[in-house]
C-alpha cells in the first residue's frame, strides 16, 4: 500500500484522532484509515476471533526506507473479550515508524523516541513538528513489542518453535552516540512487568551504543500514554517530559 494513496477515515475515527492534535495531512501520510471487519481480516490475514468485530482504525506499518507496507495494526472499535484494544498482523517483525526522511536513520544527531502505541507515535510526531524539533518516533506495539519473531528454532523431536529477538528494524538505525528516549505509558510507574520490558529495551539500545534516557508520563487522571498527555495537559507538559 502506498502512503500517498487516498484513505477514508470515518467521522468518528477522525474526531477521535483529532483529540490528540494529529493533523489530517499526517494521518494521510502515515496511511491511517478506517476498516470494517472484513477489511481488517483481509489486511491482517486474520481468520480467528470468530464472533468478534475487528472494525476500527488501521495503522499501516510502512518501511522507513521504501514506504512499502510491511505490516499493520487495528485499534478496535469494540475491544476483544479479554479487553484487548489492538490487534496486529500475525508474525510481523516490524515496528511502527512515524513518517520521517529516510536519511535521518543514519543522522545520529536526531534523537529517537520510543512509545508504546501507534497513535502515541503520531501524536508525538505532530507535537515535534509544532515545537520545531526533529525526532524519529517509533511505536513498539506494546511494552514488549520490540521483541518480535525472528525465525524458528528446531526442536529435538523434529518440530520447531518460534524464536524471538529484537526487531530487525533496529538494524536500520545508526545508534552510536544517538540520544534515545523511552516514553512508556504511565503504568510503568506501578507495573513491574512494564518496567522490566523498559529496562530490557534500554539495555538492548545501550548495547548498540545509544545514549538512553527514560521519560515518565505523569500519573494524571485520564492520562495513559504521551498522546493523552498532549490532549489533556498540552504541548508544554510534553515538552517538559522530553527535556528530562
Amino acid at each position: 500500500m502506498s502512503a500517498s494513496a487516498p484513505h477514508l477515515l470515518l467521522p468518528e475515527h477522525a474526531s477521535h484522532l483529532a483529540r490528540f492534535c494529529i493533523p489530517p495531512d499526517l494521518l494521510e501520510e502515515a496511511g491511517v484509515h478506517s476498516v470494517n471487519d472484513t477489511e481488517a481480516r483481509e489486511m491482517l490475514g486474520l481468520h480467528g476471533y470468530q464472533g468478534a468485530d475487528l472494525s476500527g482504525i488501521l495503522f499501516c506499518y510502512l518501511s522507513p526506507g521504501t514506504r512499502a507496507r510491511v505490516g499493520g495494526s487495528v485499534r478496535l472499535d469494540n475491544p476483544l473479550p479479554d479487553g484487548g484494544k489492538y490487534i496486529s498482523e500475525p508474525g510481523c517483525g516490524h515496528l511502527f515508524f512515524a513518517p520521517l526522511p529516510k536519511e535521518w536513520l543514519t543522522a545520529r544527531s536526531i534523537p529517537v523516541v520510543f512509545v508504546e502505541s501507534e497513535k502515541a507515535a503520531l501524536a508525538l510526531l505532530a507535537f515535534a513538528k509544532r515545537a520545531h524539533r526533529d525526532l524519529i518516533v517509533i511505536a513498539l506495539g506494546g511494552c514488549w513489542g520490540w521483541r518480535r519473531q525472528t525465525g524458528k528454532r528446531p526442536l529435538p523431536n523434529g518440530d520447531s518453535e518460534p524464536e524471538t529477538g529484537p526487531s530487525p528494524d533496529f538494524d536500520l538505525i545508526s545508534w552510536a552516540g544517538r540520544t534515545t528516549i523511552l516514553i512508556f505509558d504511565s503504568n510503568a510507574s506501578t507495573n513491574p512487568k512494564v518496567r522490566k520490558a523498559r529496562r530490557a529495551l534500554a539495555q538492548e539500545l545501550a548495547h548498540r551504543g545509544a545514549n538512553v534516557l527514560i521519560a515518565d508520563v505523569p500519573a494524571i487522571e485520564g492520562v495513559n500514554g504521551p498522546d493523552a498527555l498532549i490532549a489533556i495537559s498540552g504541548d508544554e507538559a510534553m515538552l517538559s517530559g522530553l527535556n528530562t
